[in-house]
């Protein structure tokens, strides 16, 4: 049996591919040009970003960077996800001791991704060299955003990522950690805030800024200097051996400082215990055995002395009381450049450090603490590691508790 196929049906079955055909090659190149749109490239192909040498600038070119699912898994409530996108050695500060949670690295990921869950709330972190603008998820609608903004290189970099957040069209609310300036050179930011015009609901800044108001400018702690491998954690704390070392200070003296006063004070003192290593120069980096030393100081001592440096907040403080060491200090140092006398933020938070109104006062303190028990010293050594827990958790509950109020208007579900 033969089938015959006329002249007018062949002509409407090349027609029906005729346009399929030419839908398909029109499909390619709307594709095509949404790779160029998304990535700011002249090629499609080259699309995929080199995560080791992509700068942030030659993206933030792209005038408008759309929604993608590329790389993102959303929580079942996409309306509570608050993305936190770390570019600051704080980040993990933050994220390990603020947050108590841990990252995962998995082969082949352009970052360090870890979830946690507070009531209703889902913070979603990311941390590593990946996390540049054409990686991110572009579909974000509630961001907090970790800088640092310590020098003018810093702050060059931070006002790149801030710059971009009015190309992230669905974005909706924003908040900034800031590790800023020592000297609390920090109005560069100001712009930037909602209440001057921008996009940022709440900034959070490390050390005590006179522009902190508790409305949308709030205090952030300093923490651990993990960008120096001071370990993460969790501690063990011997709480029944005595320690043997009263007291510590290894650091930098600088000239005509309130350090070179500490040190004379304390080598007026024959019979102290204090374990002391100085230096005349600071160094950003430390090797394996300077840090391994300065930890085992820690841990080996009842006190630890910390004066101020450039600012009177530093690192020294939240290292020894994570490791049981009290820290030791002079109340209301004078402050430096627009900063507030400090350290505020540990002493509105009743940190149990031991204050002194001056240096001088040092052999005092130390003949006083040879009068205490074992038994003492281990109470307070549990007093002070209970205070720092308490500490980070209330820190972490105020920062949610901004977050839901500026991103969710105060709906229910405080932490």
């Amino acid at each position: 049996m033969k089938v015959r196929i006329s002249l007018s049906v062949l002509s409407v079955i090349f027609f029906v591919l005729y346009l399929l055909l030419t839908m398909l090659m029109a499909s390619k190149y709307l594709v095509s040009e949404a790779k160029k749109d998304i990535c700011g490239q002249s090629s499609p192909s080259s699309c995929t970003p080199d995560l080791g040498k992509q700068k942030a600038e030659e993206v933030l070119s792209t005038s408008v960077v759309q929604p993608s699912e590329a790389g993102y898994n959303p929580p079942e409530d996409e309306s509570k996800h608050i993305e936190i996108w770390s570019k600051a050695a704080i980040g993990w500060y933050f994220w390990n001791s603020i947050f108590n949670a841990r990252l995962q690295e998995k082969p082949g990921e352009p970052w360090s991704v870890g979830s946690r869950r507070f009531y209703k709330y889902t913070f979603t972190f990311r941390h590593g060299p990946g996390v540049v603008p054409n990686t991110v998820p572009a579909d974000v609608r509630y961001l907090v955003l970790i800088l640092n903004g310590r020098t003018d290189e810093k702050v060059r970099v931070a006002r790149q990522w801030l710059d971009l957040l009015p190309r992230l069209v669905l974005l909706q609310h924003t908040a900034v950690v800031l590790h800023g300036s020592e000297f609390c050179n920090n109005t560069w930011i100001r712009p930037y805030l909602r209440a001057h015009g921008g996009r940022v609901d709440a900034l959070f800044v490390v050390y005590d800024d006179p522009d902190v108001n508790g409305e949308d400018i709030f205090q952030w702690p300093l923490g651990v200097a993990t960008y120096r491998g001071f370990p993460q954690g969790p501690y063990t704390i011997d709480f029944k051996s005595p320690r043997p070392h009263s007291c510590n200070f290894l650091g930098t003296v600088y000239a005509n400082s309130s350090r070179e006063t500490l040190l004379k004070s304390l080598l007026s003192v024959p019979d102290h215990s204090c374990l002391l290593k100085t230096r005349q120069q600071w160094t950003e980096s430390e090797t394996h055995q300077s840090a391994s030393e300065y930890v085992d100081a820690l841990l080996q001592s009842d006190l630890t002395l910390s004066p101020a440096g450039i600012n009177p907040e530093c690192y020294r403080q939240y290292e020894a009381a994570a490791l049981g060491s009290v820290p030791v200090m002079v109340a209301d140092e004078p402050p430096v450049g627009r900063c507030r006398p400090g350290p505020g933020l540990l002493r509105r938070h009743g940190a149990p450090f031991l204050w002194l109104r001056d240096w001088r006062h040092l052999p005092e303190l130390l003949r006083r603490e040879a009068a205490l028990t074992a038994r003492q010293r281990a109470a307070r050594r549990r007093r002070l590691l209970a205070w720092y827990e308490d500490f980070k958790r209330r820190v972490r509950n105020e920062f949610i508790n901004v977050i839901v109020r500026k991103f969710f208007h105060g709906e229910d579900g405080k932490a």
